[in-house]
């Protein structure tokens, strides 16, 4: 995937890229995508995760009859989605960049802390849908929707 998107870039030098796929594909994180574009493009990649804290959201169905929509597992106290919905915030921007540039201390729990982040792909209705990370390691900024809807699959 990481060659696919620097074939593209290196034959148009002069643009800009914007890739959008699952958080884990690009998340810069060894033997991911986003790893080895951080590798060749250094300051010049920008990762944004998205997350939610309840709803819905669509995925295939494991046992093959298609695309479904699934019920979001509720985040408990401890999970990222959990604290973050704790701000009454609807949707809102986490700046991890500027956190890290700032290294207030009331904030360096953020940044040095593993956290279980919502990590929901192609299959749903897994047992779990939370996978411990250190979020900020492998994000430059996280997107946090309050509610998410399922896409309308036709």
């Amino acid at each position: 995937m990481a060659e696919n998107a620097l074939w593209i870039k290196d034959h148009n030098p002069d643009s800009k890229l914007i890739l959008w796929a699952h958080n884990e594909h690009i998340q810069k994180r060894s033997n991911y995508m986003g790893f080895h574009l951080e590798q060749k493009l250094s300051k010049d990649y920008i990762t944004i995760g998205f997350t939610f804290y309840d709803g819905y959201y669509t995925a295939k169905s494991s046992d093959g009859s298609g695309l479904s929509s699934f019920k979001a597992q509720q985040p408990w106290p401890g999970t990222l989605e959990y604290i973050l919905n704790q701000l009454n915030e609807p949707i809102f921007i986490l700046d991890l960049k500027k956190i890290k540039l700032d290294n207030k201390s009331d904030a360096k729990w953020l940044l040095e802390e593993f956290l279980c982040f919502r990590s929901v792909g192609a299959t749903g209705g897994i047992e779990n849908e939370f996978a411990t990370k250190k979020v900020s390691d492998v994000f430059d900024y996280v997107i946090f929707i309050k509610t998410s809807t399922p896409s309308a699959v036709f």
